[in-house]
């Protein structure tokens, strides 16, 4: 997994393969959600259809449109199958989270277990008391 550390001396900037520039690149963008699951039981819509998700770069970004209410850096492993994704909170604001994605036309799909509360998903589903989180989301169009 591309983790996209710093390697080398002071003022070194590392450099991400072009397979991972190229799966930030596809996620770029403006996405709103579709539909959350949390073990086994969809949420309403009111829960989470105010918030939108912004791309850009390693960040991921959701909010309201006015107030952010979690900013992360996410980094990609686009080899595996499923594909990984791992979401990297700001500092004291909560634990790596190990997620599956996949990305289908418009249609973006995350499945985690949460702030490091288990093994990576393996399936994009989830079950009571699995601690997974399913997250559907469609990308808005410009």
């Amino acid at each position: 997994l591309w983790l996209l550390l710093p390697r080398g001396g002071p003022g070194h900037q590392p450099v991400a393969p072009p397979v991972v520039n190229e799966e930030l690149e596809r996620l770029h963008g403006t996405w709103e959600f579709v539909s959350l699951e949390v073990d086994g039981v969809k949420k309403p819509d009111a829960d989470f259809k105010k918030l939108g998700v912004l791309f850009q770069d390693d960040q991921w970004t959701v909010s309201d449109g006015t107030n952010i209410a979690a900013q992360t850096t996410i980094a990609l492993d686009a080899t595996t199958n499923p594909k990984r994704m791992d979401i990297i909170p700001e500092p004291g604001k909560g634990a790596l989270i190990h997620a599956i994605y996949r990305l289908n036309g418009e249609t973006l799909t995350i499945c985690d277990r949460g702030e490091d509360k288990g093994d990576r998903p393996t399936e994009f589903r989830t079950e009571p008391d699995s601690g997974l989180v399913l997250i559907v989301l469609k990308r808005v169009k410009r």
